[in-house]
């Protein structure tokens, strides 16, 4: 057996003869491997947070909803589906203070995209089938449509001026208003429930704080997600999944746990809340700030249809046939696919 000294003789050697270039090489490729490792690593411990997050701000929404006598439809379609559009909000609305707001709008309306298709898709697949149950929605959902349109149509005249962010923040508060005069969306008291204060209070702290850790988990699970795509040599379109999905991991992550709770109106209510405030008050808010003049029209002008046909479709799965099966998810995903592919495709030709 040799000795340690011949052992540390022999590296030393084999040290020498490489090249300052195969030294730095090999330093690079260890230091990789050890990012992908922590990667790997965040992105259990994201994965973690983001799944026992969903599960405490699913319980805290069936308490408001039972406290305040609203269905649950309703309180996930207003409190989280308006909670869940911060990070592309957020991400907008910088988009508008440095003067480009039409990365802001590509942003809110890819977000849609995503939910309606790819999300929409993924939950209705776990569920296998979701059926229709709230009548605040199947009694408005020309409405609902009019509203996700709205954007849309006021593009093309060539742009979303101040006036018509006004015009988008004013449906916004039209259409809440609609949801809230609606008496169908009111449900019985309850004889045994605990309506305390004090019991209100912890849970608006426990889905406050719920809510700030599947932003920030969801955040983690993206961000590492994307570095692991990377280092396997995962082709562009996936990995333009992937932040598709980060963006829509919060929304996700919900529905799926309402959806496993037995609550679907839950996971229903937070996707559609969540397109038609990014549809109105979002771009509303950045329109406000700095009008949007989208250099390349064609590109914001496909994703705005899109996002209208993705959501007549899903309105037609639950309005006429009253309920989506898995079959409808399968598809939902494959158009979310065959959107990237042409959106690659036609900024390909435009370059």
């Amino acid at each position: 057996m040799p000795s340690d000294s011949f052992l540390f003789y022999n590296y030393c050697s084999i040290q020498c003869k490489l090249s300052s270039k195969q030294r730095a090489f090999i330093y690079e490729e260890q230091t990789f491997c050890m990012d992908s490792i922590s990667s790997a690593l965040f992105l259990l411990i994201g994965f973690w947070i983001l799944i026992k997050s969903a599960e405490q701000a699913v319980n805290a929404v069936v308490y408001l909803s039972n406290y305040f006598m609203l269905s649950q439809f309703t309180t996930s379609f207003i409190v989280v589906g308006m909670a869940s559009v911060l990070p592309e909000f957020s991400i907008a609305m910088n988009s508008a203070f440095n003067g480009n707001s039409s990365f802001g709008l590509g942003v809110l309306f890819g977000s849609n995209v995503a939910d309606l298709s790819i999300v929409a898709g993924i939950v209705v697949i776990y569920a296998k089938k979701i059926k229709a149950q709230s009548k605040i929605f199947t009694d408005n959902f020309y409405y609902y449509l009019g509203i996700i349109s709205l954007p849309v149509f006021l593009l093309l005249d060539g742009g979303i001026s101040q006036i018509d962010g006004m015009i988008l923040l004013i449906a916004f508060v039209f259409y809440m208003h609609l949801i809230f005069r609606r008496k169908k969306h009111v449900i019985k008291r309850y004889t045994k429930f605990d309506y305390s204060k004090t019991s209100l209070l912890k849970n608006f702290s426990i889905l406050a704080i719920s809510l700030i850790l599947l932003f920030g988990s969801a955040n983690v699970v993206e961000t590492n997600s994307i570095s692991l795509a990377l280092f396997l040599g995962v082709p562009n379109i996936f990995v333009g999944v992937i932040i598709a999905l980060g963006t829509c991991l919060p929304e996700l992550t919900f529905s799926l746990e309402a959806i496993r709770q037995k609550k679907a109106e839950l996971g229903l209510g937070d996707i559609l809340g969540n397109v038609a405030t990014d549809s109105t008050l979002s771009i509303g808010a950045v329109a406000l700030i700095s009008p949007i003049f989208p250099p390349q029209m064609i590109l914001a002008l496909f994703a705005g249809f899109t996002m209208l046909i993705l959501a007549a479709l899903v309105i037609y799965f639950l309005e006429i046939q009253k309920k989506m099966i898995r079959v409808e998810g399968y598809l939902l995903i494959l158009l979310y696919l065959i959107f990237m592919a042409s959106q690659f495709v036609l900024e390909s030709s435009m370059k």
